[in-house]
């Protein structure tokens, strides 16, 4: 639905010649002035200063489950996945060292997620796991990430994919598998509450929200907190469900709760596949169109308001960053690129970057 002609903007190539394979996940740190985000493909966390038009130089570190044992674990997924209970923490702190890079070839772990810590961490969902690490620019470069703690969330064959923080300090994260996109809807959607990830062992507390998604991606609230949106990426479709920012303390402590039913459509692409999205302070809905070379504002409602034209078709995630949260920074991927078409297109697989009439607000954090 569109009642007038949108506004259109196009993005410009923000980390020049660096490109990667499925950048996603991107998000404005403030405190530390950096963007954050990851690639998928290769398991990279990634972060560079940005000043709103400029990016400094890049801090990568691949991520390695190295002190999250999987032994013995599956049961904890399977519980998730059958009985839909809480999961106890699978490791705690300090276990395990940093591998050296030149030492070890990494397993190919693949990272959906980051979102960001209260303590300067990061929470990742790495393969089927939620985990802290330590920002990028943190470690010796050649050095992977030693993994405090974490918990296996999903079963065999499934992945962690994208995840939010929410305005209560948990985080919700989707999970996809090898039968993602052929019609079977019955990935997860789950929410993880901090005091399982303390590394001390303590109680963890996970919810889950939806068991019936086909895809899950893009997740967003409403700048009030009230409105959580999620993305069912293969049938085109934006979910939205009322969000409990001050509701009753569970019993591991956390506040906040969201409906394990009562969910409803705000709106459908169909034949389209919303990827990555966030909401703006206006509450409008900023989503990249994976294979449209777009990133979209639309109302609640599904009224198209922008555009955002990028020169790499394959858009996957969006954030307000920079000094006044005006700049909209846009990750892509080349992973499904031939090689003439990486020719055509250097820039698909990098950052770029747009400045729009609208801020966002900044990250909601872990813990």
């Amino acid at each position: 639905m569109t009642l007038g002609a949108p506004t259109r903007y196009t993005a410009h190539p923000l980390s020049g010649e660096a490109t990667w394979s499925l950048a996603e996940g991107v998000l404005w740190d403030a405190r530390a002035g950096r963007l954050r985000w990851v690639d998928i493909e290769t398991g990279t966390v990634l972060s560079a200063p940005f000043d709103g038009t400029t990016l400094g130089p890049v801090a990568a570190a691949q991520v390695s489950l190295a002190g999250v044992p999987t032994a013995g674990a599956q049961a904890h997924a399977a519980r998730v996945e059958a009985a839909r209970t809480a999961l106890e923490p699978t490791a705690s702190a300090g276990a395990g060292e940093p591998r050296h890079l030149a030492d070890a070839a990494l397993p190919p772990h693949k990272i959906g997620a980051i979102g960001l810590g209260d303590d300067g961490r990061l929470v990742a969902a790495v393969d089927s796991s939620l985990v802290l690490i330590d920002p990028p620019e943190s470690l010796d470069p050649r050095e992977a990430q030693a993994l405090a703690s974490g918990f296996l969330l999903a079963a065999p064959g499934r992945r962690l994919n994208d995840g939010v923080c929410d305005p209560a300090g948990g985080f919700i994260v989707g999970a996809l598998s090898d039968a993602s996109g052929t019609g079977a809807a019955e990935e997860l959607v789950v929410r993880v509450v901090a005091d399982g990830l303390d590394g001390a062992g303590g109680p963890g507390s996970v919810t889950v929200l939806r068991d019936d998604i086909e895809q899950s991606n893009g997740m967003g609230f409403s700048p009030d907190g009230r409105t959580f949106y999620l993305i069912d990426t293969v049938p085109g479709r934006i979910w939205a469900a009322d969000f409990d920012a001050t509701g009753d303390r569970g019993a591991a402590g956390d506040a906040g709760s969201l409906p394990t039913t009562d969910w409803r459509v705000a709106f459908t692409l169909p034949g389209e596949y919303p990827d990555g999205m966030r909401v703006d302070d206006e509450g409008m809905l900023w989503i990249a169109v994976w294979g449209a070379g777009e990133v979209r504002r639309y109302r609640p409602d599904g009224e198209l308001l922008a555009v955002v034209e990028v020169d790499a078709p394959f858009t996957t995630c969006v954030a307000f960053a920079g000094p006044d949260r005006r700049s909209l920074v846009i990750t892509t991927s080349n992973r499904d690129h031939t090689a003439a078409e990486r020719l055509a297109r250097p820039h698909a697989g990098g950052l770029f970057v747009a400045r729009i009439d609208v801020a966002g607000p900044e990250p909601y954090r872990f813990g």
